[in-house]
Order: C-alpha cells, then sequence, then structure tokens
C-alpha cells in the first residue's frame, strides 16, 4: 500500500526543435512487418489450450494470434539487417552482438483485450519482462473492482506466454483508500511501483526503460533499433543531462480503419536510472526513444536509459532535486532541460536522475522519428465501458453516461464519423480521418496484429454495431 503525495499540474510544451525534427520522414514501405504468420482458425494445433477469460467478439482473434507459440523470427542477430534497421533512423549500427534489454512497464484498469493483445503481439519476444498496476480506485478515486487479481483467468491470460516465452509478466496493486493524492497525482504514484518492480526484475544500467498506457505501443522495428543501433541519448555515461528521443506515432480511433489526424506523444523508454517524462502535441505523432520514447497523437510512451532511472542508477552521483507533490512528483522548474538547470551549479557534469512521473512530465530530448508507434485509442468492448472511462477517469465528464456520446469528447466525434461513415460531418472535427485509413498506409507501418485474418473487418463491424445501438439510446 501507498499513502505517500505527490502534486499534479498539466501543460502543454511546444519544443522549439519539434518542428524541425519532425520532418524527418522514416519510411518503413520495405520493413517486413510478418513477425506473426497468420494461419486459419482450423491451422491451430488442436491441443492449443487458448484463454479468453471476458474477451468478446473480435478480440478473440487477437487472443488466439497471441497466445499460439511461434518462433521469434526477428531474434537471430544479422549484421545486414540491423545495419539496414538503424539506418532507417538515421542511427548506426557498429557491430553491436547482444541487444539491449526492454523492461515494460504500465498501468492497467478497464483496458479491452484489444490494446492489450495487440501490444503483445507487436512486442511477442522482445520484452525481459512486463510489469503493470492495477489500482482499486481511478484517478478520480471512483472504486473500481480490480480485474486481474490474483486468482482471476485475466491474470492467467497475461501470463499465458502471449508478451513471449521468456517474458516474465506481473501485476502489482496500488491500494489506496486516501483521498489525496488525485487526478494524474494518483496515477504518476501508481507508475512509481513499476520501476521499483524494473529492480526487482534485476533492471541494469544499459537497460532500458519503456514506460507507456496501453493503448501506446512502439513499432516492432522501432524498439529493435533501440536495442542494437548506437543511440547519442544512451550515451551521456550518467550524467543523464538530457536522455530523451521523441518519435512518431499513428492514432486509431476506436478501431483499425478509423485513423485520425490527431497526433501528440505519449509511450517513453527510460535506460536504467533515468526516468523522462516528455508529452508536446504536435501537428505530427512522435515518440521517444532511448532514455525515454514518447508518442506523438495523443500518445504518451517514454524510454529511457537504466543509467537515468532513479531507483536504478547510483544516485550518490547525481543532485539532490525539488519536486512536485512534496518532493514525490515531477521535477520541479530549474531541474530541466527546458529551464536550462537553472537550479543547479554552473559547474554541474551529472544531472537529475528521473522517476516516473518524470516519464510523462519532465521536458527535453530530442524528436527524430515519425510513424513509430500507434496509439489504439477507445478500442473498447462496447459503449458503456468506453463512457465510464470519461466520467471516471482523468479529466471526468459528469455526464458521460447521460449526453449523445458525440458531446463527450472531440475525439469520440471522430470514432462516430469513422464507424458511421459520415465523411462529410468529418471534414469539420478537430481530429479529422486520415482519407484512406489504412490503405493509405505502407505495409510496413500497420501494427502485427491488423494482418492478422478478419480482425480488422470483425473489429470496424462492432464499432459499428455499437454506435448504431448508442445512438438509438440517444
Amino acid at each position: 500500500m501507498h499513502h505517500n503525495k505527490q502534486g499534479v499540474r498539466r501543460r502543454l510544451i511546444w519544443l522549439p526543435l519539434a518542428l524541425l525534427l519532425i520532418s524527418y520522414h522514416v519510411h518503413l514501405s520495405h520493413v517486413a512487418s510478418h513477425y506473426f504468420s497468420p494461419r486459419n482458425d482450423n491451422q491451430y494445433p488442436a491441443n492449443q489450450s487458448i484463454l479468453f477469460a471476458d474477451a468478446e467478439g473480435s478480440a478473440k482473434l487477437l487472443l488466439r494470434a497471441a497466445q499460439t507459440p511461434r518462433h521469434i523470427l526477428d531474434e537471430p542477430l544479422d549484421e545486414q539487417i540491423e545495419a539496414e534497421r538503424c539506418k532507417r533512423y538515421n542511427l548506426n549500427y557498429t557491430g553491436r552482438q547482444i541487444r539491449r534489454r526492454v523492461f515494460y512497464g504500465s498501468l492497467i484498469a478497464d483496458d479491452s483485450w484489444h490494446p492489450i493483445s495487440i501490444s503483445a503481439l507487436e512486442n511477442y519476444g522482445i520484452f525481459h519482462s512486463a510489469s503493470f498496476v492495477e489500482s482499486n480506485r481511478t484517478q478520480m478515486l471512483y472504486e473500481r473492482e480490480l480485474r486481474f487479481d490474483p486468482f482471476s483467468e485475466r491474470l492467467k491470460v497475461l501470463k499465458s506466454g502471449m508478451f513471449g516465452p521468456s517474458t516474465r509478466v506481473t501485476v502489482d496493486y496500488y491500494v489506496n483508500e486516501n483521498k489525496w493524492p488525485r487526478d494524474l497525482g494518483r496515477e504518476h504514484h501508481q507508475r512509481s511501483l513499476i520501476i521499483k518492480r524494473w529492480k526487482d526484475n534485476g533492471m541494469a544500467i544499459d537497460d532500458i526503460g519503456y514506460l507507456a498506457d496501453v493503448d501506446e505501443i512502439f513499432t516492432r522495428d522501432f524498439i529493435r533499433a533501440m536495442q542494437i543501433c548506437e543511440v547519442r541519448q544512451f550515451q551521456h555515461h550518467g550524467n543523464c543531462k538530457n536522455p530523451k528521443i521523441s518519435a512518431g506515432a499513428l492514432v486509431f480511433e476506436g478501431a483499425p480503419g478509423c485513423l485520425t489526424q490527431r497526433q501528440c506523444l505519449h509511450p517513453a523508454l527510460v535506460s536504467n536510472g533515468f526516468l523522462c517524462w516528455f508529452r508536446a502535441l504536435f501537428f505530427f505523432d512522435a515518440s521517444c526513444t532511448s532514455l525515454i520514447i514518447y508518442f506523438v497523437s495523443l500518445l504518451l510512451i517514454y524510454k529511457i536509459i537504466g543509467e537515468c532511472i532513479e531507483g536504478i542508477a547510483n544516485s550518490s552521483m547525481h543532485p539532490s532535486v525539488d519536486r512536485a507533490w512534496e518532493g514525490l512528483g515531477w521535477l520541479a522548474n530549474g531541474y530541466t532541460p527546458n529551464t536550462q538547470f537553472s537550479a543547479l551549479p554552473k559547474n554541474t557534469t551529472h544531472y537529475p536522475l528521473y522517476n516516473a512521473a518524470d516519464f510523462r512530465r519532465s521536458i527535453g530530448g530530442a524528436i527524430l522519428y515519425r510513424k513509430s508507434g500507434y496509439h489504439l485509442h477507445n478500442f473498447f468492448p462496447n459503449i458503456d465501458v468506453m463512457r465510464n472511462k470519461y466520467k471516471t477517469y482523468g479529466h471526468p465528464v459528469k455526464q458521460a453516461e447521460e449526453i449523445p456520446l458525440g458531446d463527450i469528447h472531440d475525439d469520440l466525434k471522430s470514432m462516430i464519423h469513422c464507424g458511421l461513415n459520415r465523411t462529410a460531418a468529418d471534414s469539420k472535427s478537430q481530429s479529422a480521418l486520415v482519407e484512406g485509413g489504412l490503405k493509405s498506409l505502407d505495409k510496413g507501418s500497420i501494427p502485427v496484429a491488423f494482418e492478422i485474418p478478419g480482425y480488422v473487418e470483425a473489429r470496424m463491424k462492432e464499432l459499428r454495431d455499437m454506435l448504431q445501438l448508442d445512438k438509438k439510446k440517444f
């Protein structure tokens, strides 16, 4: 149980270099994305035990695929392939023979089996470990039942090997009946358990910490590049001055065919000892690699090298700092790259380590790549669960269960226009749909899961049926 306090105040920061760096476009048309070989239902082993828990409809297609044992096709290290991969991201390959280990972490709550399975399929066999944290209350203190409790079939599914035959999967529980912290402060506080779990799992200073929400994922090719290429932001030798790299992400609203033009930053990778946070809204998607990685298009994915993560690195070499929320939140002004480290002595050689809140809040790093991640937004099994999310989690809409779906949030308007094929109405949306949807993307730019036979069509039909049913109620 954790009852510590930490504060939260959201702010939107635009990075000056973003507009310059975001123009860099990585063409992945030639990147093979068949890391999972699609098979018809009757081709799965008859004796293969598949767990579905409470999955519904098309999500079962994904769970079946995710739990099917298969070879990790890109596991053998081929220097020519790795050199070409690094070149795609304007990075160098210098002959590294051992990939950096990736420690993944995310909060988990009412996330459907769609993003969970899509993440598992994309990252199969890559993660050293996948560490989840579930809370008994939402950010806004609404009580909720644990879905992945120790005796649940849902937990058995997570641990079924869907993330890889050697990936260790854990779920820790955040139980806090105090009214404080709340809002994003409680969310950040929960994430502190992820770093603790990384440490327990043996994270070292050369490992990568990958912190994200369940529905925010990097492309497999991009993560593989971070594991093997020479990444300047990973080579600070412990000074941790500016360890983040941002790249690009595509946003899908509710279903695979609903690709939107909305873009932001989210997923992050951090290397042992450095937890950074970088959030920015751009007109192009982005994500962070190296010590921290983020996504564009309303994604917050981060990567940081362990050498700069608080709790992993040697803290004696780094300065004491002031933090929000009575010392337990993100780095205060004057201790971050965007505030020029003004609170530190001018002769400083080692900079602050990052905690879990910094992954999402502290600004810094470079934005280098586009189309390097996905945001699978609102892939819920039904509209009731979706409405409950908007009522009880961050930025709650109290009337979310009583008003038309499109009035709850602009993001939902794009989903409605897509699902009900309202092309004319969508042209006026704040986050309009991309013309052509999935067909507008190169073969190597779509999630591995979208290649599972029948999934895209089945999910699009589900979304259409859900929206039509909800429309009748309002």
